[in-house]
This record gives C-alpha cells, sequence and structure tokens, in this order.
C-alpha cells in the first residue's frame, strides 16, 4: 500500500522536472496525475470482480507486475504523450492492487481486528504522503525524474518478489455471516466515500499555492505538507482505536461533523488571511479526514465471494470524488480567493453526512 500511494504523490513534485524536459506548460503535465486517477478509476471494478473469482492473490501479482512494467515505461518514455499512457497504465494497474489487498485483510479478519489492520494498511497509503513528496523532490533534484520513476519500479519488483514467497492462507470461519450485498446497503458507503474525497480534492491541492502566497517559503512548505501527511497516518490508527471502544458508525458519525467545523473555520481563516490559523487548520484538516478504514471496514461487511467488488467500488468512489472535488476547485478559483475552495469543500461533506444511517435511541445505527 505504501508504494502505491508513492506512485500517486511522487509524479507531482515531478512535474516541473518533466515540464521541462518535454518543454510543456505545467498544465499539460497535469495531465500526467489526472491520467493515472482515471486508469485507476476505471480498473478497479474489474479487478474486484477478478479477485472474487480468481483470487486475490493472483490478482494483486499481476497488479504489481503491471506496476514494474508501467514504471519502467515510464522511466524511458521518448516524449511527453508516451509518458501519459504509461502513466495511465499505472493507473489501471494500480487499480488491481490496492482494494483486493483490503479485501484479502477483510478475509482474514473480523469485527475489532479488521477494523485494526484496515487502518493500519491505510496507514501506510497515508505514510506515502509524508514520504512521497520529498523523496520525488530529492532524487529528482539529484538524479532527475527518470531516476525517481526507475526506482519505484524497483520498490514494484522487490513487492513482487516478496509477495511471491507468501502463500495464500484460508480466510478462518467467523461466527457471525455478513448480510448479503444490496445496492440499498451499500450506497451509503459508497456516497459517503465519495464526497469525503471530493473535499480532499477540493482543498488539498491548492493549500500549497495559498501556503505559499500568504508568504510561506519552500523548506516551511514542505514542512507543513509533510505535518499534513504525518497527522492523517495518525489519525487513521487513532479512528481505528476509538472505533475499537466507540463503534465504528458513531465515530464515523462524528468525524463527518468534526471536519464539517474544521472546514467551516478554515473558510472564516481564508477570508481573514491569517497564515498561522490558515497552517493550523490545514493540519486539523489533514487529522480528521482520516476515517476512510472505518469506511473500508463498512465496505467489506459482505460475504466473501462479493468483497473485493465491494471495496473495488469504494475504491472507485474514492477517486472519483477526488478529481470531481479538484475539477470544482479549479472552476472557481481565483489566485488571492481561497475561501470559495474551502466552501465546495464543506459542501460535499455536509453531502456526505446524508450516507449515514439514522441512529438508534440507544446510540447504535441502522445498517
Amino acid at each position: 500500500m505504501f508504494f502505491v500511494g508513492v506512485d500517486l504523490n511522487l509524479i507531482a513534485p515531478l512535474i516541473p522536472a518533466i515540464d521541462t524536459s518535454f518543454r510543456i506548460s505545467p498544465a499539460k503535465g497535469g495531465f500526467l496525475v489526472t491520467a493515472f486517477a482515471l486508469g485507476y478509476i476505471f480498473a478497479s471494478p474489474l479487478a474486484g470482480w477478478a479477485a472474487d473469482r480468481r483470487g486475490r492473490r493472483q490478482v494483486v501479482l499481476t497488479g504489481l507486475t503491471g506496476l514494474l512494467l508501467a514504471e519502467l515505461a515510464s522511466a524511458l518514455a521518448p516524449d511527453f504523450f508516451a509518458l501519459l499512457a504509461a502513466r495511465t497504465a499505472g493507473g489501471l494497474f494500480a487499480g488491481a492492487v490496492s482494494p483486493e489487498i483490503y479485501a484479502w485483510i477483510g478475509d482474514q479478519y473480523h469485527g475489532e481486528a479488521r477494523t485494526r489492520s484496515m487502518a493500519l494498511a491505510s496507514f501506510g497509503l497515508s505514510l506515502s504522503t509524508v514520504l512521497g513528496v520529498p523523496l520525488g523532490m530529492g532524487i529528482g533534484q539529484i538524479a532527475g525524474w527518470r531516476a525517481a520513476l526507475g526506482l519505484l519500479a524497483g520498490f514494484f519488483a522487490l513487492s513482487e518478489t516478496l509477495l511471491f514467497r507468501v502463500k495464500a492462507p484460508l480466510p478462518p470461519r467467523s461466527a457471525r455471516v455478513p448480510p448479503p450485498w444490496s445496492p440499498s446497503r451499500q450506497w451509503r458507503p459508497l456516497w459517503i466515500s465519495f464526497c469525503a474525497f471530493g473535499a480532499v480534492g477540493a482543498i488539498y491541492p491548492c493549500l500549497p499555492t495559498e501556503l505559499t502566497r500568504y508568504g510561506l517559503g519552500p523548506p516551511a512548505l514542505l514542512a507543513v505538507l509533510m505535518g499534513y501527511g504525518g497527522l492523517s497516518a495518525l489519525g487513521n490508527l487513532v479512528y481505528a482505536r476509538v472505533a475499537i471502544h466507540v463503534g465504528l458508525l458513531p465515530v464515523l458519525r462524528r468525524a463527518l461533523w468534526s471536519e464539517t467545523v474544521i472546514i467551516l473555520i478554515l473558510t472564516v481563516i481564508a477570508l481573514k488571511v491569517s497564515l498561522p490559523g490558515l497552517i493550523l487548520l490545514s493540519l486539523g484538516f489533514g487529522f480528521i479526514q482520516a476515517y476512510i478504514p472505518l469506511i473500508k471496514s463498512w465496505a467489506s461487511q459482505v460475504p466473501s465471494r462479493m468483497r473485493a467488488r465491494s471495496l473495488a467500488w469504494n475504491n472507485t468512489a474514492m477517486y472519483s470524488g477526488l478529481l470531481s472535488g479538484s475539477a470544482a476547485a479549479s472552476l472557481v478559483y481565483r489566485h488571492g480567493q481561497f475561501w470559495p475552495i474551502t466552501t465546495i469543500g464543506l459542501g460535499f461533506i455536509l453531502l456526505a453526512t446524508v450516507g449515514l444511517p439514522a441512529p438508534r435511541k440507544n446510540g447504535t445505527f441502522f445498517q
């Protein structure tokens, strides 16, 4: 999960060097991130179907092999369009890795152990945000963007070698049989995932620009972005621990309403143009939005024969929301006006609360 996340986050700091290498505009270079995400969105449901029919391990190995080849092709790309095609292929194969790993976890663990294990997997994904940006910047400055992508291909080769040595265990028997899959049951985690990532897609990409505009230098900006990723990784673990004691859905409900408050205050801070306040609220946003493992655990509560499909569609909803939020923000963003962006994020989170089940009188939830 860490290397898949690095693959997504590594390309962003390399775009200026790629723009210079191929003599293209920064806007055109941004399509490299979009191409990866689109490939991921379209491949995930198909890979989930294959994993439910053919097995998780076989699909993950295929995905890692494809990622290895895609990164090599990216590193050796002779022109921008070849690089764009390789990044799209990378997204397609990444869609065959991360949802199936979550499904694998869902097969092996139940209840509290499942929530804890999914949080650890998401911790690795969030940690890539902390390390992916500085790693890409460092290697790109020292050896060039091609070397950085080539090194990532080596990481995928190492991951595949390690996975070959792991035997696929049989899922343990559970005393609790999950209810069958139905659209009325699954629309809620899909909707919340879409809206939650819509808020992130609107706010996070604009944060570096706004922090720089308010006077933050490159070293301080890098520290803030690493802090954002570190708090997000920490949030994965904290949410899982609290959910074990309080319950998954009650914690998710509180997280969404807390995120609503954070974004609302962030909007006010953006209007007041306060750099310390913007930094503090940005870090708070990084922590509070780290409840995705709870949604993954919720989406995995289906029979094993359809678990990979459920989690694959969940990932498709996540990345669709990410692109939707980013697209909405790009339509309204004007240099010097951050509050319209945070308002879009606030709208996404308020829409996410529609997907929460109604609480019972005893504080639990209808599912």
